[in-house]
């Protein structure tokens, strides 16, 4: 029998939309590839971030034989942000990790291109159903 790969997701926030598209995503991905995704919520509102080690993440890795972890970070940037948390996967457990749309964290990261986002729905808009008359609404740029 073929054991399936677990792959770990840490995230602050499974309800915000727009972490609710990427780990559709990332489960969509392994299931093509016959992985299994754990989702592990960790929320600023639920839990004193300060006192989570890298130790705190031994018996959710132990117990689910995870191979790989990927980052959502979001509210949990300062806990993975110091370099304890990326040696302690890479060296002291051999784990490879990866983080999604951080540029502060030092380990490995994978960013989302807005501005090609953005330039593919305007053709699609423009060249697929004709729209003529668009606008655009942002908040703050300091967000």
């Amino acid at each position: 029998m073929n054991k399936k790969i677990s792959i770990g997701l840490f995230c602050d926030y499974t309800h915000n939309p727009f972490h609710l598209e990427i780990i559709s995503g990332l489960s969509e991905a392994a299931r093509e590839k016959q992985a299994k995704l754990c989702c592990f919520e960790f929320s600023a509102i639920d839990y004193d971030l300060k006192k989570i080690s890298p130790h705190t993440f031994n018996t959710l890795i132990e117990k689910r034989n995870l191979k790989g972890i990927i980052i959502l970070p979001g509210t949990l940037e300062p806990i993975f942000a110091g370099k304890q948390f990326s040696s302690y996967f890479q060296e002291q457990l051999k784990i490879p990790i990866v983080a999604l749309c951080s540029s502060v964290l030092p380990i490995p990261s994978i960013y989302i291109n807005n501005t090609m986002g953005m330039k593919k729905l305007l053709f699609h808009l423009i060249v697929e159903h004709g729209y003529r008359r668009l606008a655009f609404i942002t908040g703050p740029h300091s967000i």
